[in-house]
């Protein structure tokens, strides 16, 4: 991905912490891993696919071992409801797995 094709309006913060993500809708959950995350959303990787379009009650169940503000990490939402923008397959090491958008929605306090 180009610059030019970044659609983002805040920077990035690259992180690996453990998530798991439920539908509000279903009673199903998934494990994932966060690639990177900004105050809008994060990018997720999961062996499970999403529907674009589902809104999620993200939680974050480990945070990165290198973090060094580990549960007081000011980055990431220790929890958060959002939604599904995109979701793609690729292939690491033979595995199929997804890379998954999420957008935050908004907080009404």
């Amino acid at each position: 991905m180009t610059f030019e094709d970044d659609r983002r309006i805040h920077a990035r913060e690259k992180f690996n912490a453990l998530v798991l993500c439920s539908y509000l809708s279903k009673n199903a959950s998934m494990d994932a891993r966060t690639l990177n995350h900004c105050d809008g959303g994060m990018c997720l990787v999961s062996k499970t696919q999403c529907q674009c379009g589902a809104i999620v009650y993200i939680r974050a169940t480990e945070y990165c071992q290198d973090c060094r503000f580990q549960e007081n990490c000011p980055l990431l939402r220790s929890a958060s409801l959002a939604e599904i923008k995109w979701c793609n397959a690729f292939y690491e090491n033979g595995n199929k797995l997804f890379a998954i958008g999420a957008k935050y929605l908004p907080s009404y306090y």
